[in-house]
C-alpha cells in the first residue's frame, strides 16, 4: 500500500486500533467542524472539508496552538 506508515502517530492508543492501516498524510485541507469541545475533553465534532490548500503543515493552527 503507498504511503502507509508502520506505527500509530498517535501518543494514546486509540479505541480502535486493532486492524487499522496509519497513513501518511499527503494534503492539507481547510477543516470546519460544527461543534468545538476542546476544553471539555477534547473533541472536534461533525467535520466538514472546506477546501484543499497548498499551504505547510508547519503553518496549519488549530483550538491546540
Amino acid at each position: 500500500m503507498p504511503h502507509t506508515i508502520s506505527e500509530q502517530p498517535f501518543v494514546n492508543k486509540p479505541d480502535r486500533h486493532q486492524d487499522a492501516i496509519w497513513g501518511q498524510p499527503m494534503y492539507t485541507a481547510k477543516v470546519q467542524y460544527s461543534e468545538w469541545r476542546w476544553e471539555e475533553g477534547r473533541t472536534l465534532r461533525q467535520p466538514s472539508i472546506q477546501a484543499f490548500v497548498n499551504q505547510n503543515i508547519e503553518q496549519c493552527v488549530g483550538p491546540w496552538t
